[in-house]
């Protein structure tokens, strides 16, 4: 399984993939492991983020935001992509 199966929504703001894809990709057992994963990670009503479903195909573990480091690595990363999306929409016009 990789990202590239999953449709892909933006809600204005962020990238995410609706509870529902996630369940359809998954199946049932593997969308329920996902489900505990994520369960203490910042999340969208509407679904969950591409970066934490990257993080989970990759079999990474999700962050730990009671470690205030890795809440800052975590913010400068959110930063930096946030400022290549800016530079890619001003070139797009």
């Amino acid at each position: 399984m990789n990202i590239n199966e999953f449709k892909i929504s933006y809600d204005g703001a962020v990238d995410y993939i609706t509870w529902d894809e996630l369940r359809r990709v998954m199946g049932v057992e593997e969308y329920e492991k996902f489900g505990e994963w994520i369960k203490d990670q910042t999340i969208s009503l509407n679904g969950a983020y591409v970066s934490d479903v990257e993080r989970w195909l990759n079999k990474d573990k999700p962050f730990d935001f009671t470690n205030l480091d890795e809440l800052r690595r975590v913010m400068k990363m959110d930063l930096e992509l946030q400022s290549l999306k800016n530079k890619i929409n001003e070139r797009r016009g």
